[in-house]
């Protein structure tokens, strides 16, 4: 366990560039003049890349750009946006089929030079993920619009399923010989430049990404509400975790910290916040807990900052990251953070400890001092 990261009294990460600057830089002159396009398979509100991409759309509208997000599937409400869902006739009469088509989206030449005419007068198209990319370089290809790919992240294979495995070795590398050819890469942190280079070859500047300031902050927003809706006392040390609940995100092992700190806090409560995309594993972490574990399910950003409001310090045990927004908005929001150090978390963590991958005694302990020393604010 590293000694602990000072606190800081705002939590910034600059990279390369600012988002805001970058579009600037990519297209100067009036907003007003520009329409900007923005690629994504799935835009909701329970996926990480959508918040990004959200964010996007939300900050350009802001400025003045015209704005059109393009995705299979949608939950998001847009404000100063427009969101376009790309239809067909799975969606309508073969539901369960959905994922092999959008995983075979690629190859779909005929609807991808469709969507890409639509596109003929944009000033600029942000690619997220890697199903749609075909339909920003036919785009490219033939009426020079610039092109973006946003790049989160290049998982290892062991943390892999096999489907995806599968998908990476069939079609990943048709898309990536596409990408090679935009006009800019960029990556959400250092480390997944790296990788990236590693990987596929390619160079990419780094912009990290962005939190809602105006919502995570130390200022504005009241722990009480989430501690009486779980009953939880004004003096129980409460921990946060907010992520999707898969095994990569490695909350059993959280859960086995969270009981080494209940040895010495009794009291403690740990909050798990997140969407199941693994039916069998939410049931197994279920299993592992009493009543002072408490699985909140998915909550919406206008609710989350109560979360971190709530809490004494943020902890997650993932194994594979390629920024971790939520440890970015738990230190803006003031709290200490407790996580492994695995891929970008030294470029992120400002305030709190560090610990060696795997190791869960090391891992409860570093909660169990924040709760002894003076870093809880």
């Amino acid at each position: 366990m590293d000694d602990p990261i000072n606190s800081v009294s705002r939590i910034s990460f600059l990279g390369d560039n600012q988002f805001s600057e970058f579009i600037r830089e990519v297209l100067p002159g009036d907003p007003s003049q520009h329409a900007i396009v923005i690629l994504i398979s799935y835009f909701l509100k329970s996926e990480g890349a959508s918040r990004v991409a959200e964010f996007q759309a939300r900050e350009l509208s802001k400025r003045g750009y015209s704005v059109i997000v393009y995705t299979f599937e949608s939950d998001i409400d847009p404000i100063g946006y427009n969101v376009r869902i790309i239809d067909s006739w799975v969606q309508k009469y073969a539901s369960r089929l959905n994922v092999l088509y959008r995983a075979l989206f690629p190859f779909n030449l005929w609807k991808a030079l469709k969507i890409s005419l639509d596109l003929k007068k944009s000033s600029l198209i942000i690619v997220h993920q890697e199903t749609l990319v075909i339909v920003a370089y036919f785009a490219k290809l033939f009426y020079h619009t610039q092109v973006i790919y946003w790049h989160h992240h290049i998982a290892e294979s062991r943390f892999l399923p096999l489907k995806v495995r599968l998908y990476k070795v069939a079609i990943s590398p048709f898309n990536w010989k596409k990408i090679k050819k935009f006009d800019q890469v960029v990556s959400i942190s250092n480390h997944s430049k790296a990788i990236l280079q590693h990987e596929k070859g390619i160079e990419s500047i780094v912009i990290y990404d962005e939190i809602d300031s105006s919502r995570f902050n130390r200022n504005n927003v009241d722990e009480e509400p989430i501690r009486t809706k779980y009953h939880i006392g004004s003096d129980d040390p409460v921990i946060l975790f907010v992520g999707r609940i898969v095994p990569t995100k490695n909350i059993h092992s959280l859960i086995v910290a969270f009981k080494i700190v209940k040895i010495c806090l009794p009291n403690v409560k740990l909050i798990v916040v997140g969407k199941s995309y693994d039916n069998q594993y939410s049931e197994d972490l279920a299993r592992a807990c009493d009543l002072s574990v408490i699985f909140a399910g998915f909550v919406s950003d206008e609710e989350l900052p109560y979360y971190y409001a709530a809490c004494d310090v943020y902890a997650t045990c993932s194994l594979v990251e390629g920024f971790n927004m939520p440890l970015v908005e738990a230190q803006a929001c003031g709290k200490p953070v407790v996580a492994f150090d695995i891929g970008p978390h030294r470029e992120v963590i400002k305030n709190g400890f560090l610990v060696d991958e795997g190791d869960i005694v090391e891992f409860g302990n570093a909660i169990i001092k924040i709760f002894s020393t003076n870093m809880i604010p």
